[in-house]
This record gives structure tokens, sequence and C-alpha cells, in this order.
């Protein structure tokens, strides 16, 4: 063989070689890629239970915790409608003892041989200027000569003048401002009434009950 045809034969060996480490190359890196792949299908694998467990778990734990709200409100619903019951009781109660107590207060009132009126002060700028009768008995009505309509609401002043003439409005006054009871004989005079009467009063609230 001549020169030429020998480093024919050189280079094709050379390139021969060349394409053998190439492929060899490209097996190792697909083995590779193999192996890795394998072994992330093995990680996989291994962690896909643990996961779905752990997810399990979490649906699990929120079902709990969202039936555990839904039974404590409506707990709380059933406390409620039960509490709304009991105060409803308790007032229909309060109602019926206030009632009974009213009934009674009036007819010890309207049973009494007394004459009992109660009155409210009437103020302004703080001063007491008036009083306003707020309950009259039978026997007060049958005493004063008036209905116990025409006195209801009405001014003293008004309805019995001469409480200013004969300072009895001025001892009223002193005894809704000190609270010291009030012991007197006085004359009730009016153009239709002229009656002497003995009178106790004493304070109530912010006025007073005469008896």
């Amino acid at each position: 063989l001549d020169t030429y045809e020998k480093n024919l034969l050189l280079e094709g060996k050379r390139n021969m070689e060349e394409i053998r480490r190439f492929v060899k190359e490209i097996q190792e890196a697909q083995a590779q890629i193999s192996l890795s792949r394998a072994q992330k299908e093995a990680t996989f694998c291994e962690i896909a239970p643990f996961a779905i467990l752990i997810y399990s778990l979490l649906a699990i734990g929120a079902s709990v915790i969202l039936f555990y709200r839904t039974l404590t409100a409506l707990q709380k619903k059933m406390n409620a409608e039960l509490l709304l019951l009991e105060n409803n009781k308790s007032l229909k109660e309060e109602i019926a003892l206030r009632q009974f107590t009213q009934s009674l207060l009036s007819n010890i009132l309207d049973n009494s041989l007394s004459g009992i009126m109660a009155y409210k002060a009437v103020r302004e700028n703080g001063k007491i200027v008036d009083f306003e009768w707020i309950l009259a008995n039978q026997e007060s009505v049958k005493l004063t000569g008036k209905e116990e309509v025409d006195l209801i609401g009405k001014s003293l002043l008004k309805e019995m003048s001469s409480t200013i003439e004969d300072g009895v409005f001025d001892r009223y006054v002193d005894l809704v401002e000190t609270g010291d009871p009030l012991i007197t004989e006085r004359l009730f005079s009016d153009p239709n009434f002229y009656k002497w009467f003995h009178v106790e009063a004493v304070k109530l609230e912010d006025g007073f009950v005469a008896t």
C-alpha cells in the first residue's frame, strides 16, 4: 500500500473509534436518564401513599372542624331560643305580677276609709312650680266632690288654689325637697268645696302621697 492509502486507512480507523466513543457516550447518557427516571418513579411510588394519606387526613380534619362549627352554631341557636323562651316566660310572669299588684293596690286604695292622693312635682329650671295629680282613690273623690277623671293629670294649684294662699303649697315643696313628713290640719276652700282635713303627707320619689 502506498502512503496515501495508509493515511486513508488510519483516518478511517480514527473515525470509527470516534464514532464508537460517541455511541458509547450516548448509551451512557441514555442509561443515566433511564436510571434517574426509574429513581424518580420509585421515589414517587414511595411518597404517593404518604401524600394521599396526608391529604386524606387533612380532608377529614377539615370535615371535623366544619362539623364542630356547625354543631356549635346549632347549640348556640338552641341556647338562644331557650333563653328567649325563658325571657318571654319571665316577662309574662312579671306582667301578670304587676297586673295583680296593681289590681291589689287599686282594691286596697279604693277600700280605704281615708282619702289617698298622690302627686308628682312639676319643675321649671329645677324649681318646683306646681304638682300634678297622679292618683286619687274613691274616698278622696268623695271628699273632694270631683270625679277621678277631673283630677288625674290636673294641676294642684289650678284645682285647689287655696294651697297657695294658706301656705300649704310651700310646705308640700319643702316636704319633697327635704323628705321630712308633713302632718297638719287645714281648710280646703273653693267656691264649691269647703272642708277641714287632717293631712298626713310623705315623700314619694319626686312628689308625695297625702292622706
